[in-house]
């Protein structure tokens, strides 16, 4: 009686390591086609049994992380370089804005670079308009000069955004030239 009982466990220790051997086969395989060490999850099949064959399974494929990876550095790298193309086409073309813009200033002798954006918005408009424009010189006004010249003298310093200036559309009322 005995030696059936150890020839039974023989027997069922040989099926639970045959079972174990395909387990850890099966985990080799499926890591190999997943991109993880084949070798390592046999080893880890064969003590594990399923639970490391159904782990494996869940585990995410390393080939397509790896793919995935690869086209948003290709991605990235494609855009970093059309943006690169975007600042360089960006820069040509102020720098062929500001040179035409410097020409037609020394025709006018002008120098609209002085000129802070957006300090006389009311005045840019204008600027075709007649001699209109009356400013404050020491109590006294003066004028009538044009949008053009009114900027010129603030550009120069002999007004600033305090002094105060008229213009028919006004009314009867002057107005800091920095609020126009």
């Amino acid at each position: 009686m005995e030696l059936d009982f150890f020839a039974t466990a023989i027997r069922f220790g040989r099926t639970e390591l045959s079972l174990s051997i395909v387990m850890g086969v099966i985990a080799a395989v499926i890591a190999a086609a997943k991109g993880r060490s084949a070798i390592a999850w046999f080893f880890i099949g064969l003590v594990t049994s399923c639970i490391g064959v159904l782990v494996l399974v869940f585990l995410p494929d390393l080939n397509e992380v790896e793919s995935d990876r690869r086209s948003r550095q290709a991605e990235y790298r494609r855009l970093r370089e059309r943006l690169h193309q975007q600042q360089s086409r960006q820069s040509s073309f102020e720098s062929r804005v500001l040179g035409r813009l410097d020409s037609h200033d020394l025709a006018l002798g002008l120098d609209t670079r002085e000129i802070a954006g957006g300090e006389l918005p009311a005045l840019a408009g204008e600027a075709d308009e007649g001699p209109e424009w009356y400013f404050d010189d020491g109590g006294h006004p003066s004028g009538p000069i044009s949008a053009a010249a009114l900027a010129a003298l603030h550009r120069s310093g002999a007004i600033d955004g305090h002094t105060l200036v008229w213009h028919p559309r006004f009314g009867e009322e002057w107005r800091p030239l920095g609020e126009v």
